[in-house]
């Protein structure tokens, strides 16, 4: 989660968020950075809750966290899970 002193400082335009901080920032996901994400990461830091990865089938599921704070990654897809023939040197082709 980007810092609250960071959100309020690109709500007034005194330090404005790159697009990926940005991004994090909307909790709220109304497409922008305002009081309201404010409030609720406020909210989150004082409840205690952890953020994390909270999808099971991410290669950094977090059974600790809390909520999903956008941090998921994934493997890229192999041949097999794209119903494709392996070459042996990565290069997939169609089964047929």
């Amino acid at each position: 989660m980007t810092d609250v002193v960071s959100m309020v400082s690109d709500i007034l335009g005194t330090n404005v968020l790159d697009a990926c901080d940005a991004y994090e920032a909307d909790i709220t996901g109304d497409g922008t950075v305002n009081v309201l994400d404010v409030i609720v990461a406020v909210e989150i830091i004082l409840s205690g809750q952890t953020g994390g990865c909270t999808d099971e089938a991410a290669d950094n599921y977090d059974a600790d966290a809390d909520y999903d704070d956008g941090s998921c990654s994934y493997a890229p897809p192999t041949c097999a899970d794209q119903g494709l023939w392996d070459c042996g040197d990565g290069q997939c082709i169609p089964t047929s």
